[in-house]
């Protein structure tokens, strides 16, 4: 890297900094915390280590609740991207050898992985309104937190039963019947204590028009399973094992406008006590951006280590669909270029690579090798290690180079010196899925306390409306 970069990365490092005074969020008070709802999930050590979550004060949300974004990095963070960047250009190095530490940046794909995450490591899902890809019943098992931003919890509804292989032969009847039995007996009087809030604490219009209909919609939504004591004998297994499904698969949290919510959607999910968050007073930012900050604010920047590395964000169908859609996620990772973001979707992974050197860990058993370096946010002088086509202080530029169609040697890792925002991508091959029966056992064993915390009502399965 030529002394031309070094400098283009203290000025791009510069700029990156220019607005962090616009973030300042802080760690919610002892007297504003709540624990998140489990809605029955497995207890994990990412889940116990989670931080408390804000809840709305009787005069509204406390401020570090109401969603703040800014397009820069911390003026610390693009301080130091700026001076390691400043350092690799000044190193000795042959041509092709590996660039080394100190990294400013590590990626992994450790969550495609069958085994448990790395000691401290948290997964935060955010799940968008397109197709979702077969891992997430994978993924899920990991996270320690899920939030549905509006329409994505249509798909989240409607999907599920797609993205589960079906129950292995015998393992499903008894815990059909006792589960078809439950949801029967449970009573529907949910949805009205689950009311939609808007950002001051209030009941929206149409959360109100929805709990006010909501038992009717609970019957439709949830099937015959769960309309009366005596359509348990004629519920089928397939409608057992899609209700087990949705039960062991609530979202802690709905955010967004909650415009392209249905119905019967949202009945089903308020009579199991999933909160939601009117967000629809703030037409100037997507959906993903008001949930990455939501995340950002109420868990990572509560994180007295406050080491990103350490909470990994996922996006499930975030790629493919509508342009504007797919442009405008891709944006929402250059305004929060600090956080460790992935957006996965239409069999693509993407991350944002800030100035600086980052050293990128794929999971070669189902990504890659393809590969690519993307300049979307301006031109980049970029350096690296490991892929089949490597650049060596090469400019990267939309209507100039972009490094695409470039694969991953061997297992890598890959490393990469840039002075300037760059988007890695990565194909997947095949989505990791977790093992049918250990699936199915834990979906029973959820489900199983569904009904039953509803029935008991707020406080089992997280306090409705608290987010």
């Amino acid at each position: 890297m030529t002394t031309r970069a070094a400098s283009a990365a203290a000025t791009g490092a510069s700029q990156l900094g220019s607005s962090s005074s616009a973030r300042g969020a802080q760690p919610p008070g002892d007297d504003q915390t709540l624990q998140p709802p489990s809605h029955g999930h497995p207890a994990s050590a990412a889940s116990a280590a989670a931080p408390p979550l804000a809840a709305p004060t009787p005069g509204g949300p406390p401020a570090a609740a109401t969603p703040m974004y800014s397009a820069s990095a911390s003026a610390a963070a693009a301080a130091a991207a700026a001076a390691a960047a400043a350092a690799a250009a000044t190193r000795q190095r042959e041509p092709g050898a590996a660039l080394g530490p100190p990294y400013t940046q590590t990626i992994s794909s450790d969550f495609l992985g069958p085994g448990p995450l790395p000691p401290g490591r948290r997964l935060y899902l955010i799940i968008l309104n397109y197709t979702l890809p077969a891992g997430l019943p994978h993924v899920w098992a990991q996270a320690c937190f899920r939030v549905c931003a509006d329409g994505g919890c249509n798909r989240l509804h409607d999907q599920l039963p797609s993205l589960a292989p079906p129950p292995p032969q015998g393992l499903e009847s008894a815990a059909a019947a006792e589960l078809l039995a439950s949801a029967a007996a449970a009573p529907a009087a949910g949805p009205a204590a689950a009311a939609a809030t808007t950002s001051s604490g209030t009941a929206s219009p149409a959360a109100a028009s929805a709990a006010a209909s909501a038992t009717a919609a609970t019957a439709s939504a949830v099937g015959a399973a769960e309309a009366s004591p005596s359509t348990v004998a004629t519920a089928s297994a397939d409608d057992a094992a899609a209700l087990a499904l949705r039960l062991a698969h609530l979202p802690d949290l709905v955010l967004g406008d909650l415009d392209s919510l249905r119905p019967d959607t949202r009945a089903f999910y308020s009579a199991h006590h999933v909160p939601f968050l009117d967000l629809s007073a703030d037409q100037d930012s997507t959906d993903l951006t008001k949930a990455v900050a939501l995340l950002e604010q109420r868990f990572i920047a509560g994180d007295p280590h406050h080491n990103p590395h350490t909470h990994q964000i996922l996006v499930l169908g975030a790629l493919g669909g509508r342009l504007d859609h797919t442009l405008g996620n891709l944006n929402t990772l250059h305004m929060f270029p600090h956080l460790n973001i992935c957006l996965w979707g239409d069999g693509n992974l993407v991350r944002l690579l800030r100035p600086g050197i980052a050293r990128i860990q794929p999971d070669t058993r189902y990504e890659g090798p393809e590969c690519g370096l993307v300049p979307l946010a301006g031109p980049a002088t970029a350096t690296s290690t490991g892929l089949l086509y490597n650049v060596d202080d090469t400019p990267l530029a939309v209507g100039g180079l972009v490094s695409t169609s470039n694969q991953v040697v061997g297992e890598g890792p890959v490393e990469v010196l840039t002075d300037a925002p760059l988007l890695w991508t990565t194909s997947l091959r095949t989505d990791p899925q977790p093992e049918p029966a250990e699936l199915w056992r834990r979906v029973w064993r959820t489900a199983g306390a569904g009904p039953a915390a509803a029935a008991a009502g707020p406080g089992h399965s997280g306090e409705a409306g608290a987010v």
